[in-house]
């Protein structure tokens, strides 16, 4: 009998050890998992000097289109005392464009909000069947374009075509920079990343309220064709410069699998 109790208890202490043993893997299993695909912030997933230039011109995408966005309201809002420029097409756009007294609501912002706001529904899509540095990159030098466009031509309908324009081609800018960021940087570093890019909204706002003093000197047209000019070269820049991550680069195995397992159903 004392045998017996003996071995019963020798099995009870060795099936403790066992469960201590494989709660011990399961908690390393866990910890491989986010440290190989939750962006831990250690080893590989600190972002490097790469990282963050890719991330500078990212921004810098947003700078262009939001300083590009404000450039009708700030031109058409242009006033100077100088007799040299009253009433001269040169630096008022208003007087080149007198249609504008009766269109620029819709030209300020539905001409680009409602285009924006149906072409952004397939955006989406598109992010995740492309590559998305030729996305970002093809629509920086399409939205410049066609400020640079606006700024050349002489006829209030192409005129209105350009912000139409417009606002399709910043309709494919945001969604492809954010998945970027996503595969650029682990989650210790994405909420930073996306603050930075975030600000680029404001920069925009800053930029665009100096095109006061470039109408000044250079009047209206100047003043578009500059910030397309440089949006185009920016578009280039993006092209050559940016790389095209891994989609799901710091996704945890058990993630990837679900993708995988998504994309298989589909």
């Amino acid at each position: 009998m004392q045998g017996y109790l003996d071995n019963l208890k020798m099995g009870v202490e060795n099936f403790k050890s066992s469960k201590s043993v494989d709660v011990s893997n399961k908690d390393k299993v866990d910890s491989d998992e986010e440290g190989q695909g939750g962006g831990g912030g250690d080893g590989d997933d600190k972002p490097g000097w790469k990282e963050w230039l890719y991330l500078a011109i990212i921004a810098l995408t947003g700078i262009s289109y939001n300083s590009q966005k404000y450039s009708l309201p700030y031109a058409f809002g242009y006033h100077s005392d100088d007799p040299l420029q009253m009433n001269n097409p040169f630096f008022q756009i208003s007087v080149e464009y007198p249609e504008l007294a009766t269109y620029y609501p819709l030209l300020s912002g539905f001409a680009v909000l409602l285009p924006q706001a149906f072409v952004g529904i397939y955006t989406g899509v598109l992010t995740d069947k492309v590559n998305r540095v030729r996305l970002l990159a093809a629509a920086t030098i399409l939205w410049s374009s066609s400020t640079l466009l606006a700024g050349e031509i002489d006829n209030f309908w192409v005129f209105s075509g350009m912000r139409v324009l417009f606002g399709v081609a910043v309709s494919c800018a945001n969604a492809p920079g954010l998945s970027l960021i996503r595969d650029y940087f682990s989650k210790d570093y994405r909420t930073f990343a996306n603050s930075i890019n975030s600000f680029s909204m404001y920069g925009g706002y800053f930029f665009s309220s100096l095109s006061i003093v470039f109408i000044n000197l250079f009047g209206w047209r100047n003043d578009y064709d500059l910030t397309g000019f440089l949006g185009i070269i920016l578009g280039i820049v993006t092209l050559l410069v940016l790389q095209e991550p891994e989609r799901g680069r710091f996704d945890s195995p058990k993630q990837k699998l679900t993708k995988l397992e998504e994309n298989a159903g589909q």
